[in-house]
Order: C-alpha cells, then structure tokens, then sequence
C-alpha cells in the first residue's frame, strides 16, 4: 500500500520534467510492474500487481485533485 504513493510522487517528478500528461498512466503502470519485480519472483504475479498498482495510483491521484478542485 505504500508503494501506491511512491508512485504518485515519482508520477509527479515525470509531469514536472515536461512528459506528457496522457502517458503518465502508463509511466504509473511500469512503476507498479518495476516495483512488484522487485519484491516478488513470479513474472506473471507481479507484472499482474504491478498493472494493478499503477491503475490504483493513476485512479487516486485523479480522484484527490478532482476533490481538491472543487469549490
């Protein structure tokens, strides 16, 4: 659960050095596979979490600035 912010931040370190917006889900997605590698042995498990990792950081971070931005 962690890694979830981990991946917000790094994001967020991508959008600041001028990589487009509509490819930063996928630059979410590698991060979560990178990480899930990392931990777990099995391919296919952690390219499977890792996938989930980077949607759920992707779909958090949508959902704070859309609470945020609202007036």
């Amino acid at each position: 659960i962690i890694v979830i912010p981990a991946i917000i931040g790094i994001t967020q370190i991508f959008k600041k050095f001028g990589f487009p917006n509509r490819y930063l889900p996928l630059v979410n997605i590698f991060l979560g596979i990178f990480a899930e590698l990392l931990v777990l042995a099995d391919v296919r498990a952690a390219i499977m979490g890792g996938i989930i990792l980077g949607l759920s950081a992707a779909g958090l971070y949508r959902s704070t600035k859309v609470i945020l931005s609202r007036k």
